[in-house]
């Protein structure tokens, strides 16, 4: 379970950078303000909800409500991607979409570009987003949405999780919508929990260090600027020394996943 609390700013298109590779999104200098969107979320199994019958074919609903209001967002989940469904509210709207309608590739490739019913999404950018409350989100994907009339929007998410949208960005409406999350607890929405990923020495060159906070059987990985993984390696354990001779001086992001679910990041740069 985790708090969702959304912000909003009109800013122009033109100042925002939506392509290229191992940007940085400096939100953290732009004038947001608190906007309607202030509630508590969960990830439940789609079979449990009150609109089950409506959207059989999901998988998985983002459950947010805050006192008697609430929605249910639902998504198809699939080897290769994931298939936004539809939506179910307190006030009675029910909107199931065709399933494929919204399918998003899923893990997604750089600069490719996939055609949904009414848009083409392109995986146009890669990088980081800092936020106005301090925070930095790594290894974020930007998704340009060409309908195909010279309108575009734009949505920004961890590379890893598509249900949670961390921006988007309106060039019509000349405004962007930003959602800070915390996790209140790990019950229901485990795929929030982030542990902390100590590097040591960072930079580094040859040899890194790696600890984590508890033992398990994680699997490391390294992407690089273009969001192209370099290094997959096992970690048993609580630590391990990485090789990372094979890999060019520049700065990567180190992923730490445990089963499927990434549950630890750090920026590493390699001398």
């Amino acid at each position: 379970m985790y708090s969702r609390v959304g912000y909003t700013m009109g800013q122009n298109s033109a100042a925002i950078p939506t392509s290229g590779a191992g940007l940085l999104w400096r939100f953290d200098t732009l004038p947001f303000v608190p906007n309607g969107l202030n509630d508590t979320a969960r990830i439940v199994q789609a079979a449990l909800t009150p609109f089950a019958q409506d959207f059989s074919m999901s998988d998985l609903a983002v459950h947010g409500f805050a006192g008697p209001v609430f929605s249910y967002s639902y998504f198809g989940v699939y080897p290769d991607s994931i298939n936004e469904q539809g939506l179910a509210t307190s006030g009675g709207l029910v909107l199931p979409d065709h399933p494929g309608v919204r399918r998003m590739p899923f893990p997604l490739n750089y600069q490719d570009a996939y055609p949904l019913a009414s848009a083409t999404l392109t995986y146009s950018a890669f990088g980081s987003v800092m936020t106005p409350w301090g925070t930095t989100e790594d290894d974020v994907v930007l998704i340009a949405w060409d309908y195909g009339n010279g309108v575009f929007t734009y949505t920004w998410y961890r590379s890893d999780n598509v249900l949670d949208l961390l921006a988007y960005h309106d060039p019509v409406a000349q405004e962007i919508q930003l959602v800070r999350y915390e996790a209140i607890t790990t019950n229901g929405g485990a795929h929030l929990e982030q542990i902390d990923v100590e590097l040591g020495p960072n930079p580094a060159k040859g040899r890194l260090n790696i600890r984590v906070p508890r033992s398990s059987v994680y699997e490391v990985q390294v992407f690089d600027g273009l969001g192209r993984k370099v290094i997959a390696d096992p970690l048993v354990g609580a630590s391990m020394e990485l090789d990372i001779s094979s890999i060019q001086p520049g700065t990567y992001v180190l992923r730490i996943l445990e089963g499927e679910r990434a549950i630890g990041r750090a920026r590493l740069i390699v001398q």
